[in-house]
Order: structure tokens, then sequence, then C-alpha cells
């Protein structure tokens, strides 16, 4: 079952999330991207497939995933706006808590 529709560089990332908590995955249209222009945009989009009984399970780390790509942080020290993907803050260094 499909679990995630996007384009390849953001498949492959969550596809790492799904094998790295032991879910086996399949990526359905990869190797489409070079057919662009010769074939419809929406039919290159990569999609990371997984077998339905561990689709709840990838769903929910799908979830958290995109949570975490939306939510900025505010650094306790120096109070910088941080992005979702830094895990320091930019400006001085202090560990996302």
């Amino acid at each position: 079952m499909c679990v995630h529709d996007q384009h390849q560089l953001e498949a492959h990332i969550v596809r790492g999330l799904l094998t790295q908590a032991g879910i086996q995955t399949h990526l359905k249209g990869e190797f489409l991207q070079g057919a662009l222009g010769e074939i419809p945009f929406e039919q290159t989009r990569v999609q990371v497939m997984v077998y339905a009984i561990k689709l709840a399970r990838a769903q929910q780390i799908l979830v958290n995933y995109q949570q975490q790509q939306k939510t900025h942080w505010q650094c306790p020290v120096c109070h910088e706006e941080n992005g979702p993907a830094f895990d320091y803050c930019w400006s001085c260094e202090t560990q996302r808590i």
C-alpha cells in the first residue's frame, strides 16, 4: 500500500525512516523522473510502498515526520528562530531541546 506520494528526495528520506523502524519498503516510480516532459508530471511522482500489515505503523512514522518538518523552534539561550531541520541553533549552536 502507498504510504507517501512525493518527489524522489523526500521519498528516500521517508524510506530511510521506515527502514530504521524495521519496515520493509519499495519505491514505485523511482526511475520515472527521467521521463519528465515525455509523460505527465503527476506520473513522475515517487511512491513509498509498504505491506498492508505494516501500514498503520508506517503512517504513524510519516505523521511524526511531517509534524517535525513543520515545527520551528526557538533557541532557549539566544531566542533565535530555527527551522525544523536544525538540531542545533544556527546562531549560538545550542542543541535543540
